[in-house]
């Protein structure tokens, strides 16, 4: 369930306000239903340049309506959508947008349950993706598993100059596969 003051903000980014650039729902447990009511409203925005999900409850499902509209975005430049449980099937729909997305430069998933599976799918994205500058990928249980994939898309990924693996198990083989 959504607050007035959420459904206010929200309301002015369907309304495209220009003087709104930047959504903060930090900590409003609102789940899928308010990740699906945001992304709704996004379609429709080019003003928005920073939006801020942390803490929001917000599931696969939420991440593959957030994907939608990150994918058009034309004014979006960072995503803070940190401790919500965006899993491998919530990366894969993230990674399909960063794919085709041309403004988003930072992006922290903090300890957003991606495991092995969410890091590779990531990792496919950062190969084509030519804006991402920064990836927060801290808190996310990846293995040398899910570091293999990274470590290849950093060979021919040239714009990323920040990946943050604090927090995971990367171990002797993964470091060894970063540093090659």
């Amino acid at each position: 369930k959504m607050d007035t003051e959420t459904c206010e903000r929200i309301a002015r980014v369907e309304r495209n306000d220009p003087r709104l650039k930047e959504l903060n729902l930090y900590g409003k447990p609102f789940g899928n239903e308010g990740a699906y009511k945001v992304a709704e409203a996004l379609k429709g925005n080019n003003q928005v340049e920073k939006l801020i999900l942390a803490f929001n409850n917000i599931g696969p499902e939420g991440f593959v309506d957030l994907a939608g509209a990150f994918k058009t975005s034309t004014s979006l430049t960072m995503l803070s959508l940190y401790r919500n449980e965006i899993g491998p099937v919530g990366a894969v729909a993230m990674a399909d947008a960063f794919k085709v997305n041309k403004s988003i430069t930072f992006v922290s998933l903090f300890s957003s349950q991606l495991g092995p599976a969410g890091a590779a799918a990531l990792a496919e994205a950062l190969k084509t993706n030519t804006t991402l500058t920064e990836l927060d990928l801290s808190g996310n249980k990846i293995d040398a598993e899910g570091t293999a994939p990274l470590a290849e898309a950093l060979r021919v990924n040239t714009t990323l100059t920040s990946l943050n693996l604090c927090g995971n198990n990367v171990g002797n083989a993964g470091a060894v596969a970063l540093a090659d």
